[in-house]
């Protein structure tokens, strides 16, 4: 049994300009670990863990009320000619706080000439998300310097949400069978399958939005109301992922010339598979109508000037939150506000396949004498099913926004390829 914790603060930003704009990251961090193992008679053994953790990690001016009151948000002008008001001060704050906890259980037999394995892990995260807090504060981006002197910003954007922290929940369960069999004295075969679950990450409040499919196959009919065209409310992150990943292996050792000689040759194959990647979590967390992130043009700066940039974002969103609520299509949110643009999106495909790889080695061990040894080995990798991210290509901005009232979209896609990494590593030793 076992326990420990840490406590750090990490300085993230040092502003030249005005140290309230300094950043800085408290990081607290607590775990704990208990074990047991337990034998049943000489050939059996079961060993059994179970931990838990948690940490935090927040990114964040030390006052962000009085950073804001200084600095409403964040201007940069074009050419670095000057350095900028407020510099990353529209990404914060942001970060998460973690509570991990899990247990692994293993079971050993030896019978006979076969050494028996089975086991059994869980994983849980719960996960208070901070990254909808990302573009809260607003950023008047590529000012020109003729701009700023007359007061205006040449564009502007700001997101705008419902909560600023979300709920995330995802969890990981493996069973596995192992049998080491000796065969010979000097042969040995492992054959061993492994099962894995990877949960489709869940909101608890239900903060997820996706296209009603997935983007090539879903409606681009400009007329057909938001909320038509949104799935909100979503409790899960994906439509559909898989359900389990099954792994199967295989692998062998022999000394081709028997016990006591000083040749081994060793080779195996086997499928493996990747935890799933909780970050896609975000982009699908931080969809409209929950996160809104609206982009305009020129407009003053000053937050007092009518129809200045900040208030032009504002209005954007209002005008599509109650269209939104009241079904409204692009062009009658248009038509009640000229000024209003179209939100950015992510969405993911229908059907999502869990990363999985072939790994396979062969390796040839030469003794020489009792204090050297040479190693041949072959490792290779073959990636069946991969993560792709599509970033934004065509259609361009305004095609998308004649077709489908998104400006801009990312699809996180299924790929199916073979992507081969091959190694030939050669190895000495001696003392």
């Amino acid at each position: 049994m076992h326990f420990r914790t840490d406590h750090g603060l990490q300085a993230t930003y040092t502003d030249p300009i005005n140290s309230t704009f300094n950043a800085q990251s408290d990081q607290p961090q607590y775990e704990g670990q208990l074990q047991e193992s337990h034998t049943f008679g000489a050939t059996k053994v079961n060993q059994f863990i179970l931990s838990g953790s948690w940490y935090s990690a927040l990114f964040s001016p030390a006052n962000l009320s009085a950073a804001s009151q200084l600095m409403p948000f964040r201007v940069s002008l074009t050419g670095n000619a000057f350095y900028s008001l407020g510099r990353d001060f529209n990404v914060w704050p942001q970060g998460r706080n973690v509570t991990q906890y899990g247990v692994v259980d293993d079971f050993s037999w030896q019978k006979g000439s076969h050494a028996l394995k089975l086991g059994v892990n869980f994983r849980r995260n719960d996960v208070t998300d901070y990254s909808p807090g990302i573009g809260t504060i607003g950023y008047s981006f590529g000012d020109s310097l003729q701009s700023f002197f007359n007061g205006n910003g040449d564009n502007y954007s700001q997101n705008f949400v419902v909560r600023p922290t979300q709920p995330i929940a995802l969890y990981g369960l493996g069973l596995y069978a192992q049998d080491e069999w000796a065969i010979k004295p000097n042969f040995k075969l492992t054959l061993a399958l492994r099962g894995d679950h990877n949960s489709d990450p869940t909101c608890q409040t239900n903060c997820f939005a996706r296209l009603s499919d997935s983007f090539l196959a879903a409606s681009h009919d400009v007329n057909q109301p938001y909320n038509a065209a949104i799935q909100t409310g979503l409790h899960q992150a994906l439509a559909n992922y898989t359900n389990i990943s099954w792994q199967p292996r295989i692998g062998f050792a022999r000394s081709p010339f028997g016990q006591g000689r000083n040749t081994v040759i060793r080779g195996g194959f086997g499928l493996f598979t990747d935890a799933f990647p909780a970050t896609i979590a975000d982009s699908l967390l931080n969809n409209a109508p929950l996160n809104n992130p609206f982009q305009v043009g020129g407009a003053p700066l000053a937050p007092a000037v009518a129809n200045n940039q900040a208030s032009l974002a504002s209005q954007a969103n209002a005008s599509f939150v109650s269209g939104f609520a009241a079904g409204q299509t692009l062009a009658q949110i248009v038509a009640s506000n000229p000024k209003f643009v179209v939100p950015s999106f992510y969405n993911a495909a229908q059907r999502i396949i869990a990363p999985q790889y072939q790994e396979w080695n062969f390796e040839v061990q030469q003794g020489f004498g009792r204090a050297t040894t040479l190693t041949l080995n072959y490792v290779a990798t073959t990636a069946s099913t991969r993560r792709c991210r599509m970033p934004d290509s065509t259609p361009t901005a305004t095609a998308s926004r004649r077709r489908l009232p998104v400006v801009a979209w990312r699809v996180l896609a299924r790929r199916h390829s073979q992507a081969y990494q091959h190694r030939r590593p050669t190895r000495g030793s001696e003392p």
